[in-house]
């Protein structure tokens, strides 16, 4: 049997819980699977990612998995399209166990990315809610759905970590395959497709272009690895730290197993932020 080698942490998951026990006064919401417009599936499924994730980190309501949704979805017979029809939501409505369901577009218009998205009340069928957001490229896009997020809950911005205070440029992020231990830089070969027979770690590297450093500035780089399903695969968390004069930033880790085996078939999802806040993301197909 093939066993990654580091095991994830269950206390993150436990605590969240406890909190959400503690908090039953809060709204209940599911997150259903973007529509996209002219965008690749892939950046669809992360952008509908991001947004749950976003949701969550708002601390105002109490996140449904979709998972639960469609279950009672197909043991009454009905599919995601039927919230689309009033009547049929309102139905629904009184059988998952959530209170609002949050429904979004992605596409481009006029050389821009966009989303809109709208919360509907299922006890009534009712919009409560409805925001959107345009950015010149999806990283950007991603990156605004903090915002779009607490706009929706109501919710202001809660203190955070400390930025780094850098004018960030650009922010990339590449996969390489590799045994244990990480090849140096320039004997890398990056890919968004592995083979499942002969995989062992995919690595993950950020690049970040900033403005010139005028001090010496110390943040953290966290990459998170999502499934095909949206559920989280794994968190890894860097302390990066730039001196003055620097103008880029780069930094690497990994997941997976000394042997072939442990990555199954499917489409992965990447993201990474800096302190914090989203600045890229990136997916790769295992076959």
């Amino acid at each position: 049997m093939v066993t990654p080698v580091r095991a994830a942490t269950r206390a993150c998951l436990a605590l969240a819980c406890a909190l959400a026990a503690a908090q039953p006064s809060q709204p209940r919401v599911t997150v259903l699977p973007f529509e996209g417009v002219g965008i690749a599936r892939g950046d669809v499924q992360a952008l509908t990612l991001f947004f749950e994730t976003a949701l969550q980190n708002t601390g105002g309501c109490q996140i449904i998995e979709q998972i639960e949704v469609d279950k009672v979805l197909r043991a009454h017979q009905y599919v995601l399209a039927d919230f689309n029809d009033p009547g049929k939501a309102v139905a629904i409505g009184k059988l998952i166990p959530a209170d609002h369901i949050v429904l979004g577009t992605v596409g481009t218009l006029s050389g821009k990315y966009y989303v809109n998205v709208k919360m509907i009340e299922l006890r009534t069928g009712a919009n409560v809610g409805a925001r959107n957001a345009t950015a010149e490229t999806l990283d950007r896009l991603s990156a605004s759905l903090t915002d779009v997020a607490r706009q929706m809950m109501g919710v202001s911005a809660r203190p955070g970590p400390a930025q780094p205070g850098l004018a960030f440029r650009e922010a990339t992020l590449s996969f390489f395959e590799s045994g244990p231990g990480t090849p140096p830089l320039g004997q890398r070969s990056y890919a968004s497709a592995f083979e499942s027979r002969s995989t062992r770690f995919i690595n993950w590297e950020v690049n970040l272009k900033f403005a010139t450093a005028a001090a010496p500035a110390a943040f953290v780089v966290e990459v998170r690895f999502f499934r095909s399903d949206g559920s989280v695969l794994t968190t890894q968390n860097v302390e990066a730290r730039v001196e003055a004069g620097w103008d880029w930033y780069a930094c690497w880790n990994g997941w997976g197993a000394s042997e072939p085996g442990y990555w199954g078939p499917g489409t992965y999802t990447a993201q990474a932020l800096v302190a914090s806040r989203p600045v890229t993301s990136a997916t790769f197909v295992v076959r």
